[in-house]
Formats: structure tokens, sequence, C-alpha cells
């Protein structure tokens, strides 16, 4: 029959236990570990550990295990997941910056394309977004403009033709306007005092029922 599983404690690890318990950043889970690493040095054997910590036996034993190939490091929790590449990291962050350097329009769907042609690094732009705020890079909303997309050479021969054309005056020599009377329409003469109308344009109309 095996004998019951416990640790024994030197005095350097009871120590550093003990500050451990006086530790505010020491969450629920790793205090009770701590708890159970000093109540096993004492002689408390694993069903009894499991009762007072109210958490299975498998897990005492777990904990026991990890303390007697760890120390006290066993005591706090592991990150979960896959650890992060730094290296690959430090990669694809130097390929950014150098792509950013251009005098360039970039989005993350661009950027991906030349980190995939360029550089071999296949990206989603998703990704890279998430590569660029820890980089602490911005967007910057762009002008209304297609400067970027034109030919240098036609844009200023174009430019040099706009300016030519400023310089001439805005003339339209073949537009006139003049105001005649048709010849069909007699001019009004001026009114004449006495009786009778001077003009029929101008002569009242008489309504039906009154005086004249």
């Amino acid at each position: 029959m095996s004998a019951p599983l416990h640790v024994s404690l030197t005095p350097f690890q009871r120590q550093a236990l003990q500050a451990l318990r006086r530790d505010p950043t020491l969450r629920p889970r790793e205090r009770d570990r701590v708890e159970g690493l000093l109540l096993s040095d004492r002689g408390l054997k694993v069903p009894e550990l499991a009762d007072h910590l109210a958490c299975c036996q498998t897990t005492v034993r777990s904990l026991l295990h990890r303390f007697a190939a760890e120390g006290v490091a066993a005591v706090r929790e592991q990150p979960r997941g896959v650890r992060p590449d730094r290296a690959r990291r430090q990669v694809i962050e130097e390929a950014l910056d150098r792509l950013l350097q251009r005098p360039q329009v970039w989005s993350s769907a661009t950027l991906a394309v030349a980190l995939a042609e360029e550089e071999g690094i296949c990206l989603k732009p998703r990704t890279v977004r998430k590569y660029l705020q820890g980089m602490g890079a911005r967007w910057r909303r762009t002008h209304a403009t297609l400067r970027h997309r034109q030919d240098p050479a036609p844009a200023a021969a174009a430019g040099v033709q706009l300016a030519d054309f400023k310089k001439k005056p805005w003339l339209a020599p073949w537009i006139s306007f003049s105001w005649t009377r048709p010849a069909s329409a007699p001019p009004c003469p001026p009114p004449t005092p006495g009786p009778g109308p001077a003009c029929d344009r101008l002569s009242p109309t008489r309504i039906p029922g009154t005086d004249a």
C-alpha cells in the first residue's frame, strides 16, 4: 500500500506561503491552494483536505503533485491557451512598420495583401487591425481626392493646360443681347388732354350699368 500523499515544507517554502496569505492580489482559488499546502504540511490527508476546501480529491492530489514539481509557483493560476509567440509578433510589426512608412493610402485589406505578397505573411484584415492597435497606429480619414491614383505624367500635362486656360479672358463675343420692338407693333403716342382715348391700350374700360 502506497504512503499517503502529503507535502513537507522547508522553512523557506513555509515563509513564502505565509507571505502569500497576506498578498491582496491573490485570487480565491490561489488562496485555497496556499491553505491546502499549509494544512498538508501539518499532517492532513487528501480526503480531509478535500472536505475542508470543498473540492474533489483529484484536485487536491493535482495540487500536491504540482507543488512537488514546481514549488511555490504551483499556487498561481496558469494561463490558458497557447502562449503568444513574441518572435513572430516582432517580425509582423516590423513588416507593418516598413509598409506604413511608404507614402501610400493603406487599409487593413491592402496591408494584408502586401504582407502576403512581399513578406510571405498570411493574415486576415481583422488580424492586421489587431496588430496595428498593439503598435499604437491610428486610422485617419482620407481626403476626398483621387490624387494617389493619378498617373504623374498625364496629371502634370493636364495641370499645365489648365493653367494656360485660366490665363485667357473668359469672353464670348458671339453671344449678344439686344432689345428691339417688333415692326408690327407701332409705338404708343403720349397721352393728350381732351376727350377720347389717346391709345387703345390706355383707354379705360366701361363697366355696364354705370354712368360714363
